[in-house]
């Protein structure tokens, strides 16, 4: 049997067409200790690329593995390793992790490719790399670790101009802030997706509609995601999403109550269920915050005990929420506590001047300007 070691990469090439990996596994361990020698690393790339051609090819996974990760400790003695060669070991040995799924054993090898983009600046390559991290993390329950990894992704995001690259991000990066309760940041990331709609099918499209209204529906709720579920609302797939019902009752302004809560559990992921029924066992109103975030963009002013008659609580929990919200800045108002009076100002900076502006002329006819 001819030998594998001091060949030309033709040469190499030849010899292993057809060559079951069985029959051959001590040689080619052999193989690989030899063309990956210190005096000879440098010398044989084309043999080195030849080998992991071979061994992507190769559908014994347990025998491919035990090569690589031979393969792969050779190439750790050494320096100035062929970046391609390198690369092509590492992300043939995530592969096969992952088709075992053994998604948290994959991670390391992608952090060695991702080491090597971030140090050649490679940008495009760095964002497909972490994606695919962020994604074993997931499959693995590390939802935090996920998040960070994305939210520290973000300069490279804004410079990169696949947009199909840039959707897959934004989508995973509302995927893991979901599964984390950051429930309003999810929800404009869901949203941003549908900036590049015209590239995805109905599906992704409805999906991502209806995954933005939830996570409003389970935010922290601003006035930006009280309009956001208004514009929801005459999204032309809305209304084949199974929440339309509850975006047409936003729209109407009409008051989300405990009955609608539990008309959402059916709608809900595992997590968003149980962070749900943790509200109502608690005894809190699931949809108060949202309710004023809605009323604020159709009314001006209101009467805080007739505005908590209409949403079902006592005036002193209407205002303390108020307040918390205006102190959060999640909500553009002021409270006349006098005359027991909230007025709503536009979020907008025109909302922000106006209301400069009122106080201005307040202080003219103060003073009899």
């Amino acid at each position: 049997m001819a030998s594998l070691v001091n060949l030309t990469a033709e040469q190499l090439d030849i010899l292993l067409k057809g060559v079951d990996v069985s029959s051959r596994l001590s040689d080619l361990f052999e193989c690989i200790s030899y063309y990956l020698s210190p005096e000879r690393y440098k010398e044989s790339v084309s043999q080195q690329e030849v080998l992991l051609t071979y061994f992507g090819e190769t559908k014994e996974l347990d025998k491919r593995k035990s090569l690589l990760l031979h393969f792969h400790e050779r190439i750790q003695n050494l320096s100035d390793v062929r970046r391609n060669v390198y690369v092509n070991c590492c992300l043939q040995l995530a592969s096969i992790e992952e088709e075992q799924g053994q998604y948290e054993a994959a991670i390391p090898f992608l952090k060695e490719v991702e080491n090597v983009m971030v140090k050649d600046d490679e940008n495009e390559q760095i964002l497909l790399v972490r994606l695919r991290i962020a994604d074993n993390y997931m499959k693995t329950k590390q939802y935090d670790k996920a998040a960070m990894l994305l939210r520290t992704s973000i300069q490279y995001l804004n410079r990169e101009k696949n947009e199909q690259l840039v959707t897959d991000f934004l989508f995973c990066n509302a995927r893991t802030l979901d599964e984390t309760h950051q429930y309003g940041d999810a929800a404009l990331n869901y949203s941003k997706v549908l900036d590049y709609e015209s590239r995805l099918q109905d599906p992704i499209v409805s999906e991502c509609v209806r995954m933005t209204a939830i996570c409003i529906f389970l935010s922290q709720p601003t006035t930006e995601l009280a309009d956001l579920l208004l514009k929801l609302y005459v999204h032309p797939l809305s209304k084949t999403t199974d929440i339309y019902p509850m975006l047409k009752k936003c729209a109407r302004y009409e008051i989300l109550d405990r009955k609608d809560a539990t008309r959402l559990l059916p709608c809900l992921a595992a997590h968003q269920v149980t962070f749900v029924q943790d509200i109502m066992l608690a005894q809190k109103n699931v949809f108060l915050e949202l309710n004023i975030a809605l009323y604020s963009r159709n009314y001006l002013r209101a009467s805080i005990p007739v505005f908590a008659k209409h949403l079902c609580v006592s005036p002193a929990a209407l205002q303390y929420t108020l307040i918390d919200m205006i102190k959060d800045q999640r909500l553009n108002a002021h409270i006349d506590q006098v005359n027991g009076i909230v007025t709503f100002h536009d979020h907008t900076k025109a909302g922000i001047y106006a209301k400069n502006l009122e106080r201005l002329c307040e202080n003219l006819e103060k003073y009899g300007c």
